[in-house]
């Protein structure tokens, strides 16, 4: 089984209001996700940091509208899918 991280979002887009609220909690989730690896023996993959900006936000190039990703975002996806081995 494989967990991946939650995806950040952008609320600089100002299109889904209502989708970015949870944006501070993101890496504290993420980071118990990642406790779940070692403790139900699952695979943790970290999509986050590769689609994080410096400011915490999920990186312009990759959304359309700050949640959804773009055709770049799921190429970056699977990029990170492959070097992970997964």
């Amino acid at each position: 089984m494989i967990i991946e991280s939650i995806l950040p979002t952008n609320e600089n887009f100002k299109k889904l209001n209502g989708h970015y609220k949870a944006q501070d909690l993101l890496p504290m989730i993420n980071s118990e996700l990642k406790i779940l690896e070692e403790r139900q023996q699952v695979k943790y993959l970290n999509l986050y940091t590769p689609f994080v900006d410096s400011q915490g936000l999920l990186k312009e190039e990759f959304s359309w509208n700050g949640v959804h990703l773009t055709l770049a975002g799921y190429q970056q996806w699977v990029k990170v899918i492959k070097e992970d081995g997964t």
